[in-house]
């Protein structure tokens, strides 16, 4: 239940957003996801918590206002890069000493 009512509140807040024009052009939709699914990262399947994705969109318009359609792309790429990474890579880094008990 508690899932359906994030669910619901997800797709009101893209209802909202799209009547206020601030989703992807439509005109820049298809050449986005074009890009998307061309990128290595796009073969290995990652599923994103919700609130995740939605951060990840809200971290893209976000830089895309504030400098560039470029930039905020090149960003996107990275921390697909990087989540590509951790996920094939448990164990990747370092657990400081100081936050757990298992050292």
């Amino acid at each position: 239940m508690k899932n359906r009512e994030t669910i619901k509140a997800k797709i009101r807040r893209g209802i909202d957003q799209h009547d206020r024009d601030e989703g992807i052009p439509e005109d820049q939709l298809d050449a986005h996801l074009t890009k998307l699914k061309s990128q290595t990262s796009m073969s290995v399947r990652n599923v994103l918590a919700p609130q995740a994705a939605l951060d990840l969109v809200e971290i893209w318009r976000y830089i895309k206002n504030q400098a560039s359609l470029a930039i905020a792309d090149r960003v996107e790429s990275a921390i697909g890069e990087k989540i590509v990474f951790l996920a094939g890579t448990p164990g990747a880094g370092h657990s400081p000493k100081d936050l757990t008990g298992k050292m």
